[in-house]
């Protein structure tokens, strides 16, 4: 397959151009085997980087639990009111969409009805894990924060890979991708309690799939007619972690 223009990892990571290549060939449809071979030394390279620039200090938890919220006002007995109702359109939007799909909504692919179920369940486990959190900002409240954006961000990487990859390929990472953004908020609540609190992983599980998924955009056509509501979505993501 061609080399992908514009990756954001050194070219050594990046796989040989096959023997007898022709140059110039750049409106085929990278090779499956080839990409999935970029992404995979990609997201080894970026995960040996995370570790290695974390691996002698400690990784500080980046939520001040009392200070940092937007609002800090009290309005009808309701700490941080405002901050709190915010969740709401994640209920909402969570609710509306788990009801949609009991049909066959259009814009969706009906194959991937599973893994958008649990994006859409997660968005509502949000809003109550996150309102909970803005409500009672301690530890165990950003439990249920983290638990619950794991989920719903695990399988939002999934339906990305579904839509532009395989969708095969997406159901099979579900379960495992969710797995693992769970055990890393089971992980950094251990060694919390313990004292010193390891977010090492939960944060690759964060930022990671934010590298990869724009690389996956722009290599796989989606299979949906429009991508404009990933980008919004990213856009959004990455402003809400500044």
């Amino acid at each position: 397959g061609r080399r992908p223009q514009g990756l954001l990892v050194p070219e050594w990571t990046l796989p040989a151009p096959r023997e007898g290549e022709r140059k110039g060939r750049g409106t085929e449809r990278p090779d499956l085997v080839s990409t999935l071979e970029t992404l995979r030394t990609s997201a080894a390279w970026w995960g040996r980087e995370a570790v290695y620039r974390l691996k002698d200090e400690k990784v500080r938890d980046w939520n001040d639990l009392t200070s940092d919220f937007a609002d800090q006002r009290t309005i009808l007995g309701v700490p941080h009111f405002w901050s709190v109702i915010s969740n709401l359109p994640f209920l909402v939007a969570g609710i509306l969409r788990l009801r949609a799909l009991s049909g066959n909504p259009p814009g969706l692919l009906v194959a991937l009805k599973h893994v958008y179920s649990t994006l859409f369940f997660g968005c509502v486990l949000l809003a109550f894990g996150s309102g909970y959190y803005h409500l009672q900002p301690d530890n165990d409240s950003l439990v249920w924060d983290r638990l619950a954006l794991a989920i719903a961000f695990m399988a939002f990487f999934a339906a990305i890979i579904g839509e532009h990859i395989s969708e095969r390929a997406a159901r099979l990472a579900l379960a495992p991708l969710n797995a693992a953004g769970m055990l890393s908020v089971l992980w950094w609540r251990m060694t919390e309690a313990s004292g010193h609190g390891d977010l090492r992983l939960y944060a690759i599980l964060q930022f990671l799939p934010m590298l990869l998924i724009p690389v996956i955009i722009a290599l796989f056509p989606s299979r949906l007619s429009r991508v404009s509501y990933v980008w919004a979505m990213l856009l959004w993501y990455t402003l809400a972690k500044i």
